[in-house]
C-alpha cells in the first residue's frame, strides 16, 4: 500500500472478506430467500399449490409504510450503541449462547482461526486504533441487523395474522438465528472492546 495510507483493519482484509463470503451467502440463503418466498406466496406469484385461492396480500400502501418503519434503526444516534450493560452483562450474553454463536459468525472464531493459519500474526485488535475500528464495525453491523430484524418481525407477524403458522414459525426462527443473535454478538463485542480500552 503506497502513499503512507494506513492498513485496513484485519477484519476488512481481502482474506477476511473471502473467508466471510460463505457466511454471508448462508445468511442470504437461510434468511433472505425464505422472506422473499413468503412474500412471493402472499402476493401470489409463488403461492404453493393447495393454498386457499384467496387474496391475503396487504395493501401496497400498508406494505410500503411497514417497510419504511423497518429502516428507522438507521436513524438511531451513536449513543444508542454505547455499552450500557453492567459488569455482569458479558456473562449474561455468554449464558444466552453468544460465545457459541460467535464461533461461526462473520469475523468470528472460525474465520480468525483460518486467517491465523495463513498469517500467524493475525489479530483483530492490535492497538487502540484497531479496537475503535472494530467497535465501529460492530455498530454498523448492529444497525443492519436491526433493520433486518424488523423486516423479519413484520413478515412473521403478518404470516401469523393470515393464518400461515408454518411460515410464521419459519420466519421467526430464522430471525432469531440471523438477526437476534448477531445483535447480541455486536453488543457483546463492544463490551469486550470497552474493557480493552479501559486497560492502562
Amino acid at each position: 500500500m503506497s502513499g503512507g495510507e494506513p492498513a485496513p483493519p484485519p477484519f476488512e482484509s481481502a482474506d477476511a472478506k473471502r473467508a466471510n463470503l460463505v457466511l454471508v451467502l448462508a445468511f442470504a440463503w437461510l434468511w433472505l430467500l425464505p422472506l422473499l418466498f413468503f412474500w412471493g406466496a402472499a402476493w401470489g406469484p409463488f403461492r404453493p399449490h393447495g393454498y386457499p385461492p384467496i387474496d391475503v396480500a396487504p395493501s401496497r400502501v400498508a406494505f410500503l409504510a411497514a417497510l419504511a418503519v423497518c429502516f428507522l434503526p438507521v436513524l438511531l444516534p451513536t449513543a444508542y450503541f454505547r455499552p450500557w450493560e453492567g459488569p455482569n452483562a458479558a456473562r449474561a450474553y455468554e449464558a444466552l449462547g453468544v460465545r457459541t454463536f460467535k464461533r461461526c459468525a462473520t469475523n468470528g472464531d472460525l474465520v480468525n482461526r483460518f486467517l491465523r493459519r495463513r498469517n500467524p500474526g493475525h489479530r483483530v485488535v492490535r492497538d487502540v486504533g484497531s479496537a475503535l475500528a472494530w467497535a465501529e464495525q460492530a455498530r454498523s453491523a448492529e444497525r443492519h441487523h436491526l433493520v433486518f430484524l424488523l423486516m423479519g418481525l413484520f413478515s412473521a407477524g403478518f404470516a401469523l395474522s393470515i393464518g400461515w403458522r408454518g411460515w410464521a414459525a419459519t420466519l421467526a426462527a430464522s430471525n432469531v438465528v440471523f438477526n437476534v443473535y448477531p445483535i447480541l454478538l455486536q453488543r457483546y463485542n463492544r463490551l469486550r472492546i470497552a474493557r480493552i480500552l479501559e486497560r492502562p
